[in-house]
């Protein structure tokens, strides 16, 4: 339902509003608007993360989805005081005005901030908090008209004082947080039901591969019990196919390291991918493999990443590559080599990296033919592609409810959908 008559409100990305309500500025709407600092990290006695005061970073306004209740890090009284610092109450609404501009959460605790960000102590008697709460997360699409022409985008105090705000009266600005806190708690409830629905799609895909790929479970073949105890795997028991082979990898593929390249040859926009030890990391005019490869990341916490990859490349010193044996379906391995966690062989250094050498010395299972290896391959992919398609489905779901949600609030704020008192 809309409203009856309405007026223009003289900003654009605001359009029309209820003819009864008001634009102000934030400065005239608020009781309070409060800035903060960081104290020297040199100085061990402003901090104290046990007892001390909690200190707000963007960084935990980005991880408070929506509700700040804790820090990562504590102040102490003396630094509240040489720094000259405000104790912000609980209640607060605190806005990012660097970084992720417009970033906004609701302060459950009392806290200091720092000067990358403001908290606004609402003046119930002209704007209540949890119409404010709404009306920014509303306006973090539009903060950036008024920000700083710079490198990163920022916005200082005197730009936030003079932020427009819509002011209904204080009877439908009650009205329009209670629908919408009803509306969006449903709507949020649903997208984390959806979220978990993927991760049982991406168990059920992960079970899909082992059980088929670990010989855990067969396409019409016959089976027999072993456990660790009396075969020298290096997986959890499970049924093994008495045809499939029990080896270890340096006869099923050779493996060395990838080649050293210089960072002045790599860039943006060469012709042939260089791999790393996650993924691309580049490109260069260089190649030094033009063919079907198993990549393996050899250097970093991801160390130990599979990708089959064909076609020209440079496989960097940061990457092992994996060259499979004739009787070996290249697919077939690439899964298994994936399913059996080779990140697990890193060594526990603050650079973990895995070596060939260790590789080539995991055991594995597979089957004799390398027709069986493919009619497997075939049908982890179909299964896959299935699961895959349900992902994509949900995920283009929770995208609309996203968006939903988002219209939803910026309609019900600026006054185009009426809310009615049901009581």
């Amino acid at each position: 339902m809309n409203y009856k008559n309405y007026k223009p409100s003289g900003i654009e990305w605001i359009g029309e509003i209820p003819e009864h309500w008001e634009i102000s500025k934030l400065k005239y709407s608020v009781k309070h608007i409060v800035s903060g600092g960081t104290p020297s990290t040199s100085i061990v006695d402003y901090w104290d993360n046990e007892k001390g005061i909690p200190w707000v970073s963007i960084s935990d306004i980005s991880k408070s989805n929506g509700i700040l209740i804790q820090t990562e890090k504590k102040i102490t009284l003396k630094a509240i005081n040489d720094y000259n610092l405000e104790i912000i109450p609980k209640g607060t609404i605190l806005v990012s005005i660097f970084a992720s501009l417009g970033k906004m959460t609701l302060l459950n605790i009392s806290a200091v901030v720092n000067q990358a960000i403001l908290g606004l102590i609402a003046n119930d008697s002209i704007l209540i908090v949890s119409f404010i709460r709404y009306y920014f997360s509303f306006m973090e699409n539009y903060i950036s008209y008024y920000s700083s022409e710079n490198t990163q985008e920022n916005l200082n105090l005197t730009k936030i004082k003079n932020l427009p705000v819509i002011l209904p009266p204080l009877s439908e600005q009650i009205l329009i947080a209670n629908f919408l806190d009803d509306k969006t708690s449903k709507i949020d409830s649903l997208i984390e039901k959806k979220k978990k629905l993927i991760e049982l799609y991406k168990e059920e895909r992960t079970a899909v591969i082992n059980h088929y790929v670990l010989g855990q479970h067969l396409l019409s073949i016959d089976n027999s019990q072993l456990t660790i105890d009396n075969y020298p795997l290096s997986i959890n028991n499970y049924q093994l196919p008495k045809h499939w082979e029990v080896k270890k990898l340096k006869y099923v593929l050779s493996i060395k390291s990838g080649d050293g390249i210089k960072s002045e040859e790599i860039d943006f926009e060469g012709t042939y991918p260089v791999y790393g030890g996650n993924g691309i990391m580049g490109y260069s005019e260089n190649f030094n493999s033009d063919k079907l490869d198993i990549i393996i990341g050899r250097v970093g916490a991801k160390c130990g990443n599979v990708r089959l990859v064909d076609g020209k490349k440079w496989i960097s010193d940061n990457a092992l590559v994996a060259k499979v044996f004739e009787g070996f379906d290249h697919k077939f391995i690439s899964i298994l080599l994936e399913s059996i966690n080779l990140n697990s062989l890193a060594n526990q250094n603050a650079q973990p990296l895995i070596t060939g050498t260790l590789v080539r010395e995991k055991v594995v299972c597979v089957p004799q033919k390398i027709e069986e290896q493919q009619q497997i391959v075939e049908y982890i992919e179909a299964e896959t592609k299935r699961i895959d398609e349900k992902i994509k489905r949900t995920e283009k779901e929770i995208e609309l409810l996203q968006e939903y949600r988002t219209v939803l609030i910026s309609e019900v704020v600026t006054g185009k959908i009426k809310v009615i008192d049901n009581v």
